[in-house]
């Protein structure tokens, strides 16, 4: 599978040199970001196509939107149900799991739910996010977001904590080809624990079946981050993925494959000293 993986990539490189040129200019990027990025206490993306493209989350429309990226909720046209677990590193103690659903609820409306959870033997959280999107015209979608995060520990004087936060987010799209989207989210409560965070994406689709993705994020404890990503669909209905993340820095890709209403991810992250993380999602349309 992996020699396969390895001379598709490669055919689709050596046929195409805007191809090649796309990636030096990605490649270029991520090495910028190594030296100017800090590890970050945020949720980890779940869906699988997101973390093969480095976790360009904030840059994709998929189910995972419900908790990744809630502006995209508005291009939703059925309601969708899904199931995503990572394995972090191959330690049991260290998996996610995450359930997601999406609803449109009218013209340019759509309306999103999504739980996360991440446990240990002594320590577990979760995050509870609700959101909603709308679709302004042509080019502008506005969207708004509640979440709920929970930290409980075990025999400790105080079990639980608890932090709420809102998300306002707005996406720019004046073509097909490309588009822009930011996101601020900004705790309710101002816990020890709590960070404002600011990301900024934008998509570019190079050719029909190829896209590219590039994130940065910013949260107010820990500074910037860089992620960049690309997506190849010329071999329907398989997809292939390739990605940078640099919080902390690791190598990504994954394999997608799409049916008529079913839809399976599988990624893996590459971290030179903690090894693998494997990651799989599916989720149906209705």
């Amino acid at each position: 599978m992996i020699t396969w993986y390895a001379n598709a990539l490669f055919h689709v490189l050596y046929l195409n040199k805007r191809v090649c040129a796309s990636l030096c200019v990605l490649l270029l990027v991520a090495c910028w970001g190594e030296g100017h990025v800090f590890a970050q206490n945020e949720w980890l993306p779940v869906g699988a196509r997101s973390v093969a493209l480095g976790g360009c989350s904030l840059a994709l429309s998929d189910l995972w939107s419900a908790s990744e990226n809630v502006v995209a909720l508005a291009d939703a046209s059925h309601v969708a149900a899904g199931v995503a677990v990572r394995s972090n590193y191959l330690l049991p103690n260290l998996s996610q799991m995450a359930l997601s659903m999406v609803v449109p609820t009218g013209r340019d409306f759509g309306l999103g739910l999504s739980y996360l959870h991440a446990g240990l033997d002594a320590y577990s959280r979760g995050r509870a996010v609700l959101g909603a999107a709308h679709r302004l015209g042509q080019r502008w979608t506005v969207a708004a977001s509640y979440y709920y995060d929970y930290e409980h520990f075990v025999d400790v004087v105080y079990e639980t904590q608890r932090h709420h936060g809102v998300g306002v987010s707005m996406r720019f799209s004046p073509s097909h080809e490309w588009g822009a989207t930011i996101r601020w989210r900004l705790p309710l409560r101002n816990e020890a624990v709590s960070q404002s965070v600011l990301d900024a994406a934008v998509n570019y689709r190079l050719l029909p079946r190829l896209l590219l993705v590039a994130q940065a994020d910013y949260a107010s404890r820990f500074g910037v981050a860089l992620r960049t990503g690309v997506e190849y669909t010329g071999l329907s209905p398989l997809a292939l993925r390739v990605g940078y993340s640099s919080n902390p820095s690791q190598l990504s890709f994954g394999l997608g494959y799409k049916a008529t209403h079913f839809v399976v991810d599988v990624a893996a992250l590459y971290h030179t000293v903690l090894g693998v993380t494997p990651l799989v999602s599916l989720w149906y349309e209705f």
